[in-house]
């Protein structure tokens, strides 16, 4: 097993939600569960690609929870949440027409339409960062929701990994607009990481991106228990 917990929610909770000593001595991904060590910048250069968010403390790829604007993470990339169509809806899909340019969907049209859990790049237009993966999830209604969401998830890190990307951005995959419960999501994208860092990556730092804060300790926290329940296996 790969994951280890090693820090707490700051801001919401004073004390760590959960400490494990990792599955063994092999763990290879330590989880940092904070909101506060990643700044947002207020404005950034046109064109500037992926500056360093936060250095890396060790070996280890690390895996943060933390709250803010996505589109604006000092990234390499980052990875929306599809539909099939691929067309840029409302909310995030709206920020990213808007500020990343027409181009985007140009590209995404050329590309459309996808199956559920695959995921196809883009560049990044005026939004500054390399690229960005468009991975198509499903929706809450479909019973195999969580296992389709992992795929999804591993499929979007592994385009990623294409691009030799160190640090990627994620939102919560599947809450909100389509549905899926908090405690799902959690589950599924905690297998996914588990499964993508089984071998040696170019990944180094990966942000989970919640979009309302409030959202932040409840994600952490089954993000927690499902890693807790992967010990016991």
């Amino acid at each position: 097993m790969f994951f280890r917990t090693v820090a707490a929610v700051v801001g919401f909770f004073t004390r760590p939600i959960r400490q494990t000593s990792g599955y063994g001595a092999d763990a290879r991904c330590r989880i940092f569960i904070t909101m506060n060590d990643v700044r947002l910048p207020s404005s950034r250069p046109p064109g500037q690609k992926g500056r360093a968010i936060t250095q890396a403390t060790d070996r280890y790829p690390q895996v943060r929870v933390l709250s803010g604007d996505i589109t604006s993470l000092e990234v390499d990339g980052f990875v929306y949440y599809a539909r099939p169509d691929l067309q840029l809806g409302s909310g995030i899909g709206g920020i990213i027409r808007r500020r990343g340019g027409a181009v985007i969907q140009t590209q995404l049209d050329a590309l459309a339409p996808r199956r559920v859990t695959e995921a196809v790049l883009s560049g990044g237009g005026r939004l500054g960062v390399s690229f960005i993966i468009h991975a198509v999830g499903p929706d809450l209604g479909d019973p195999e929701a969580e296992q389709k969401l992992g795929r999804t998830v591993l499929h979007a890190l592994e385009l990623g990994e294409t691009q030799q990307a160190r640090r990627v951005a994620i939102p919560p995959m599947g809450s909100g607009f389509f549905g899926i419960s908090v405690e799902t999501c959690a589950a599924a994208m905690a297998a996914a990481f588990e499964r993508f860092f089984r071998e040696n990556r170019h990944l180094s730092e990966l942000y989970i991106c919640c979009r309302d804060p409030w959202m932040v300790p409840e994600f952490c926290r089954a993000l927690a228990e499902r890693v807790a329940k992967g010990q016991h296996k």
